[in-house]
């Protein structure tokens, strides 16, 4: 299933969401795995960088080469520093709604 949205996520255009149901407890904990620690796994890491990048891609052409991917590289690490996985962010732990 993972490798399945992974290449749907390359081979398709588009801002796709899965969801994932399964009716065993073992397949559940694979899947938490999977998904958890996505800051551990390079895999997902890349993936994350990929996604940054076709969707700041996708903004006016108003900066150079260089600025594009030092903002590439700065978003990137605001979400690996704020998000953990699974839903878990910084702006939970601190308490915050998540609404200004």
């Amino acid at each position: 299933m993972i490798f399945f949205s992974q290449k749907v996520l390359r081979k398709e255009p588009g801002n796709w969401t899965f969801v994932i149901v399964t009716d065993r407890k073992e397949l559940d904990k694979q899947i938490y795995k999977n998904f958890a620690d996505w800051r551990k796994k390079q895999q997902a890491r890349a993936a994350v960088r990929v996604c940054i990048e076709k969707t700041l891609d996708q903004l006016p052409r108003v900066f150079s080469g260089e600025l594009y991917r030092a903002k590439c590289e700065l978003t990137y690490q605001h979400v690996y520093d704020s998000y953990f996985g699974l839903g878990s962010s910084v702006y939970e732990s601190r308490g915050g709604s998540g609404s200004a």
